[in-house]
């Protein structure tokens, strides 16, 4: 819901999450993600950029360095940047960035893509860091926003897996006594 809210908590670092490389160059939804913490940083130049996200099999350099190489390519000092260069899923994103935080009651901001800030935010609240959340477009391509959709609503399923599979066996019990309640008649419900 903090999507919606017009004011924002002030907070002294922002994390930038990584969203995969071409090469050495940050993709164009990883570009929204930096370009969204370049508009926050202005409104507030004194905070500090923290770009999060190691190196994949497939990039040359990790996506952290990637990230601030753009910010500073964009405008941002570099002594404005840290870069976390280790985490490789949102998880170690925000457990990793924020073992940089200059004192444990630091407040901090997640930037990504509006579609992965509700697992995003999910994590910090596990890791027991209170966050709030900026949210970068992720474009107008409707095919890939719908992907982006199911990837993170089976990446939330897994997060939550004993609760759904806890659930799911409750169900399935509670199904077949009331199923075999009917069959025996003890239960006058229709098969």
């Amino acid at each position: 819901m903090n999507l919606f809210s017009k004011e924002k908590p002030s907070v002294d670092y922002l994390i930038v999450l990584g969203a995969g490389l071409n090469k050495e160059k940050v993709t164009p939804l990883l570009a929204k993600r930096i370009d969204k913490a370049i508009q926050v940083y202005k409104e507030a130049p004194d905070l500090i950029l923290i770009m999060s996200g190691g190196q994949g099999d497939d990039e040359m350099i990790p996506e952290g360095l990637a990230m601030a190489n753009y910010a500073i390519s964009q405008g941002v000092p570099k002594n404005h940047i840290i870069i976390e260069d280790q985490s490789v899923n949102t998880y170690e994103n925000i457990l990793f960035s924020s073992q940089h935080f200059a004192s444990e009651d630091a407040s901090f901001a997640i930037i990504s893509t509006m579609y992965h800030l509700f697992r995003a935010e999910l994590i910090a609240k596990k890791l027991g860091l209170k966050s709030v959340s900026y949210g970068a477009e992720s474009g107008k391509n409707w095919v890939f926003n719908a992907n982006a959709f199911i990837r993170e609503f089976f990446a939330y399923l897994y997060m939550q897996l004993k609760w759904v599979v806890l659930f799911s066996i409750l169900y399935t019990l509670l199904y077949s006594l009331l199923h075999y309640m009917a069959l025996m008649n003890v239960l006058p419900l229709p098969l």
